[in-house]
């Protein structure tokens, strides 16, 4: 912002000219407050051209930061949400593990350093001398004290021992009982079972026995019917043969017979379509005749008959 002559400027820009004009508005560009400052027309043309490239670069930098931004995000969450490989979570696995023991290894260390600070500090050589036996004193219970727990360990783990061995025989009787017992079990099923299948084979063979002996009962009943029918077949064909014997001489005449009158029929039909035939022709007979001399009264009654004679006469 620039103040001149008692006046604010909107914009930053070099002032050309001053004259007192009633407007507030000097060649499209407006004052801050009424005036009388202005500008040259070519230089606010140009500033208004700087001013346009100035805000459009930023526009652009801001479009690139939001974008930029935007992919930091993205990439970000991808980071954050994509399945890592194995090897990758094996050796983030063993960077945090390795950091924690660090951290541990530090913590002690400085531990142990304080406490060294602060013997060094706090105590003289007396003191150092009564607290080193007390130390001696310490250490003989803790060695003892450890000395009693290995002890009670080696008994517990001894007792445990002794238990587990015991518990093992005891189940290992038990495994030979039960299979003793699946065994003879198995046994007798296997006895039941060959007993069973035995007594079912001869169950069988029984039956095998029964269905021959009907089967033979059977085919010889059916051979004797057969033999049976077959007699009184030839028994008939026997009586068959002897009735046709008979029969023969009487067929002959029946036939002759029928032929004959079969013959009778035919002739009598045929003179019936004689007789029929000849009436028709009398018939037609008669007709002729009487159109013929209704033809003859007519040329009578005409005198057609006298004509045709003059005419005669004539030609001779």
């Amino acid at each position: 912002m620039v103040i001149w002559n008692g006046v604010k400027l909107l914009f930053n820009v070099r002032v050309v000219a001053v004259r007192t004009l009633p407007s507030t508005v000097i060649k499209g560009w407006k004052l801050a407050t009424f005036g009388s400052t202005y500008y040259d027309e070519q230089e606010a043309a140009c500033f208004k051209h700087h001013k346009e490239d100035e805000e459009k670069e930023q526009n652009k930098k801001k479009k690139e930061n939001k974008k930029n931004k935007k992919r930091r995000k993205t990439r970000k969450r991808r980071r954050r949400t994509r399945k890592r490989t194995r090897k990758e979570r094996k050796r983030r696995r063993t960077r945090r593990k390795k950091k924690k023991k660090n951290k541990k290894n530090k913590r002690k260390k400085n531990q142990k350093k304080n406490k060294a600070r602060r013997i060094r500090r706090n105590k003289t050589k007396e003191k150092q001398e009564e607290d080193k036996e007390e130390q001696k004193k310490k250490n003989k219970k803790k060695r003892r004290r450890q000395r009693r727990k290995r002890k009670r360990r080696r008994t517990r783990t001894r007792r445990r021992k002794k238990k587990k061995k015991k518990k093992e025989e005891e189940e290992q009787e038990q495994e030979e009982e039960r299979r003793r017992r699946t065994r003879t079990r198995r046994r007798k099923k296997k006895k039941n079972k060959n007993k069973k299948k035995k007594e079912e084979e001869e169950q069988e063979q029984e039956e095998e026995r029964r269905r021959r002996t009907r089967t033979r009962r059977r085919k010889k009943k059916k051979n004797k019917n057969k033999k049976k029918k077959e007699e009184e077949e030839q028994e008939q064909e026997e009586e068959r043969r002897r009735r046709k014997k008979i029969t023969r001489r009487t067929r002959t005449r029946r036939t002759k017979r029928r032929k004959q009158k079969e013959e009778q029929e035919e002739e009598e039909q045929k003179n019936k379509r004689r007789r029929i035939r000849r009436k028709e022709e009398d018939k037609e007979e008669k007709g002729k005749e009487e159109e013929q001399e209704q033809e003859e009264e007519k040329k009578k009654d005409s005198g057609e008959e006298f004509d045709q004679q003059d005419e005669k006469e004539d030609a001779v």
